[in-house]
């Protein structure tokens, strides 16, 4: 376990959390007998007990907190110390079981106080270690303190973290937020390891506080962020904590779509261009698979279909739907509810029934071929890779990729594809560039961004190109004078080169000494992705 001396922490002292404490019998140092050095052995005795949190279901048919409805769960796999008054250091340290439970020995007669960390660790293999911290506290890590107790003899006692509500609003410290968290996490460590995750997950920080909210500006440290998310660039998750507006500590499901982005991120791999999404919008591609992943796993973790995330006034109110339907219409390899659907379905697919039992053949894709692949992630490498390792449920894998109106996949390119959403520059999705080949014409159409996101159906447009040999290219997409080109050279998905802009703007270019492999290439209008620009802007891309 690592040291953690020197972690600053926001610590709630329990002064009526102490559900019981007494003497359980005589102390652990023995019956004093003789011997050599007998009169210098130090008597210890045990302290022992449970650690729990309050949890706040959901209202099944407001989606809002039901308060009325409270009810106490076991924190499992925290780090529990025993700390000695005054001294401050640490008498003991353990981890909690399956049923929050706790053992630790310390000095007999000694006045410590019980710390629980929101902090929650495996030593074993696979291993973990998961914190929440406050981002708006200069990133402390929380913790929850019993009152100063005496230990004489074995001694019993058990803190319970409350959430802080007393039937109107939240007027007490909401200690049962973090630990809610960090047990609906372990719940997901638990499920990856049932479907066959094995090697240590990479460290994790989860970021919430009462101070989080929604704002048009970004500011962690402040608590100003666009919504709950996970940060690729940190490897951690934000959450929302503001109430009145959006609370996301029990809210399960939302939680876990953040946590399976870092599973996406830190096990297999991150393509997604991110930005702000809905079920009811036609995406990117790379997007679109992302997000609806990350509900689908979030749902099948929980064995709830139904998605639930709570709002408002007292969080009272929410927003859900069963993700079993789709109600938005927006049906296709670029639609997130297509996505959730689709991915639910293989789960129960290759679980006879049961999604959580075929979901260890979702993890063998994503953690293997899927990672290393050369197309970027969408639905089109994932179900074929599917396809590839289950070729006995090949037509059954079809007929569910078939009932979202995508064509049959075949590789990774959406060669076979047809659904163009009904509008231009949809198809193909990926063209041919030919090193000394006529130049390709494209068009970054924001037809389906008029919000100006930069990250919607047929905003980017995508050609593949094949380098036979180690050798330097040049690379050049032209505009005309409404144009401001910007593209990407993309290698496994990952972005490795970008271009540079002419003086004018209305070209751009790159020089690069390739290897030989696949790659891509992702074109867009500079102004188009920042927001700045509609309509339709072609372009004529050419390499040499």
């Amino acid at each position: 376990m690592k040291n953690t001396k020197g972690v600053p922490l926001i610590v709630f002292i329990l002064l009526l959390l102490i559900q019981s404490l007494g003497a359980c019998g005589g102390g652990g140092g023995g019956d004093g007998g003789s011997g050599a050095g007998a009169e210098d052995a130090v008597a210890t005795s045990r302290l022992s007990g449970t650690i729990s949190f309050e949890r706040v279901p959901h209202d099944p048919v407001s989606f809002g907190l039901d308060y009325e409805n409270t009810y106490i769960s076991p924190g499992r796999g925290l780090v529990v110390s025993a700390v000695y008054v005054g001294e401050g250091s640490q008498a003991d340290t353990g981890v909690t079981d399956e049923n929050g439970f706790y053992e630790l020995v310390v000095e007999e007669g000694s006045e410590v106080r019980v710390r629980v960390q929101a902090r929650m660790v495996g030593d074993g293999q696979p291993g973990w270690d998961i914190r929440v911290a406050d981002n708006t506290a200069g990133n402390a890590l929380y913790a929850m303190e019993s009152e100063p107790v005496t230990v004489s003899g074995d001694t019993e006692l058990n803190l319970i973290a409350t959430s802080g509500w007393d039937g109107q609003e939240y007027s007490g410290a909401r200690v049962a937020a973090p630990f809610a968290i960090l047990d609906t996490i372990y719940g997901a460590v638990e499920f990856l390891i049932e479907s066959g995750q094995e090697d240590r997950l990479p460290d994790l920080r989860v970021y919430w506080s009462p101070n989080n909210r929604r704002s048009e500006t970004t500011n962690r440290s402040a608590g100003e962020l666009w919504s709950s998310h996970y940060r690729p660039r940190n490897g951690s998750i934000y959450l929302l904590g503001m109430a009145g507006e959006d609370t996301e500590e029990f809210d399960q499901h939302v939680i876990l779509h953040e946590f399976a982005h870092y599973y996406e991120h830190r096990l297999s791999r991150w393509d997604s261009i991110g930005g702000p999404h809905s079920v009811a919008q036609w995406l990117d591609h790379r997007l679109a698979f992302n997000e609806g992943f990350a509900t689908a796993f979030a749902v099948i973790v929980t064995g709830d279909p139904v998605y639930r995330d709570s709002l408002g006034e007292g969080q009272a109110g929410g927003w859900g739907y069963d993700v079993r339907t789709n109600p938005w219409g927006v049906v296709g390899w670029y639609g997130e509810a297509s996505m959730i659907q689709l991915i639910y379905g293989l789960a129960g697919l290759m679980g006879d029934g049961d999604e959580r039992r075929g979901f260890p053949a979702i993890h063998q894709v994503l953690t293997g071929e899927l990672s290393t692949g050369e197309a970027p992630v969408s639905i089109f490498p994932f179900v074929h890779q599917l396809k590839q390792q289950y070729p006995a449920a090949f037509q059954d894998i079809s007929a569910l990729v078939q009932a979202q109106q995508i064509a049959e996949v075949v590789d990774g390119w959406a060669t076979l594809e047809t659904n163009n959403a009904g509008a231009e520059d949809v198809l193909p999705l990926y063209r041919d560039l030919v090193v000394g080949g006529s130049p390709v014409t494209l068009c970054a159409n924001s037809q389906f961004d008029s919000a100006g996101d930069g990250n919607k159906l047929s905003v980017r447009q995508f050609l593949r190109l094949e380098v036979a040999e180690q050798r330097s290219f040049s690379l050049l997409v032209e505009g005309d004078e409404a144009a401001k080109p910007k593209f990407y050279l993309l290698e496994n998905g990952q972005r490795h080169h970008y271009s540079v802009a002419s003086e004018d703007g209305r070209s751009a270019s790159l020089e690069a000494t390739l290897e030989p492999g696949t790659y891509v290439l992702e074109v867009t209008d500079g102004d188009m992705i920042k927001g700045e620009k509609t309509g339709r802007i072609c372009m004529e891309v050419s390499i040499s």
